[in-house]
């Protein structure tokens, strides 16, 4: 399977989001998806999204590599791209937590993400109840995710 590195840029400010994944197509498909419905997890990239329009952000992959080397590549660009920077990026996280199975997971938008799209009512009622906004609680599944993600492999 061909594995790439891509870029989503918004051509409003120039900032850039950075990722890696095992299936482009798909990959460019969930995050218009969610973007158009204004539940994207990248709570920045959301925001611009919405502000200067679906019109304003260009997709593009930025490296054909192999599987092997996917992590390593979407770090180089990450940092190279200086998409951890708000000034300059979208990116929230480093790539180098990642692991194999990260890309492994079908249907997942990125780590932690899927709760929130299977189950959008029990959490809301779970943040209400617990007086934690949904973004806390994003945060702190996807520090779970990534632990487990760690040990398991």
């Amino acid at each position: 399977m061909t594995c790439c590195v891509y870029a989503i840029t918004n051509s409003v400010n120039g900032k850039k989001y950075v990722g890696g994944t095992t299936d482009v197509d798909s990959r460019f498909d969930q995050h218009k998806e969610e973007l158009r419905q204004g539940r994207h997890c990248n709570k920045h990239l959301q925001r611009d999204w919405t502000i200067d329009g679906e019109e304003s952000f260009g997709f593009s992959v930025l490296k054909i590599c192999e599987r092997e080397s996917l992590i390593e590549s979407e770090q180089f660009f990450i940092e190279s791209m200086k998409a951890l920077d708000r000034e300059y990026g979208y990116n929230i996280r480093t790539a180098k937590g990642k692991t194999e199975s990260y890309y492994k997971r079908a249907g997942r938008v990125s780590v932690g993400c899927s709760f929130l799209r299977a189950d959008y009512e029990r959490i809301s009622a779970y943040c209400a109840m617990n007086k934690m906004s949904i973004a806390k609680f994003i945060e702190e599944c996807a520090l779970k995710d990534i632990r487990n993600i760690e040990r398991n492999g």
